[in-house]
């Protein structure tokens, strides 16, 4: 990546049935698209049939428009090919109050969901059977 401020983890984490991936940095929002992008298709490879997405600790990009949701939901939905199941975590502010790009990934058969906290999305990937998110 370009810029020097952002950190991939660079691997998922992987607890059993779930891959976590928490990047940490500042990035433009095409620089974060991509970063999630890049998580997913490892996810996929690896096999992992749940993925926690946690962007809490990413910074710098702004608010994206409907249109910038529906390209970034498109490429993240093409990735995962409905081969996972996605939890994203991300700042209450940043999150479309009809969930736009959710249902966006829906429509394009990957079951997923957003989250403000990560024991909201943890508690909802149990809920879909995820036993690497802990107990209830």
């Amino acid at each position: 990546m370009d810029n020097p401020d952002a950190r991939d983890c660079g691997q998922l984490q992987i607890t059993g049935d779930l891959a976590v991936f928490a990047p940490e940095g500042k990035v433009t929002l095409q620089q974060g698209v991509e970063l999630i992008r890049a998580a997913i298709a490892r996810a996929v490879k690896q096999e992992s049939p749940y993925l926690l997405i946690n962007i809490l600790g990413l910074h710098g990009y702004g608010m994206p428009s409907l249109g910038e949701r529906y390209f970034m939901s498109h490429a993240w939905a093409s990735e995962a090919n409905g081969k996972i199941v996605l939890a994203v975590v991300v700042p209450a502010e940043k999150i479309d109050p009809e969930k736009f790009g959710s249902k966006v990934i829906k429509t394009l058969g990957t079951m997923n969901d957003i989250f403000p906290t990560l024991p909201q999305a943890l508690e909802w990937l149990r809920d879909q059977g995820c036993t690497g998110a802990g107990r209830k």
